[in-house]
C-alpha cells in the first residue's frame, strides 16, 4: 500500500454521499497514512463526488482549509498554495 509510507501532510475531503468515491474508502487510507507528517479528515454531509466542494461551503473554507493550508505550505510549494488560500 502506497499510502502507508506517505510522508507528506493529508488532507482528505470526504462527501458522505460519494458513490464513486465511497466515504469508507476514503477513511481506510486515511487510517493507512499513519506516517503523514499531519493528516486531516472532514467529512461534508450531503456531499457526492462533484458537489462536495460546494456543498462544504465558505464555512469549510474559512475554518478548515485555509488554517491547513497556512499551517502547512512551506517555501517549497508556496505558490500552489497562496493560489489555493485566496
Amino acid at each position: 500500500m502506497f499510502v502507508a509510507v506517505v510522508l507528506t501532510v493529508l488532507s482528505a475531503i470526504v462527501g458522505d454521499s460519494d458513490q464513486l468515491v465511497p466515504p469508507v474508502h476514503m477513511k481506510k487510507l486515511y487510517d493507512l497514512a499513519v506516517k503523514s507528517s499531519r493528516r486531516e479528515m472532514y467529512s461534508v454531509s450531503g456531499g457526492t463526488h462533484n458537489d462536495t466542494w460546494f456543498r462544504a461551503g465558505f464555512a469549510y473554507y474559512q475554518v478548515t482549509l485555509v488554517p491547513f493550508l497556512h499551517l502547512n505550505c512551506t517555501d517549497l510549494n508556496v505558490s500552489v498554495c497562496a493560489v489555493l488560500s485566496h
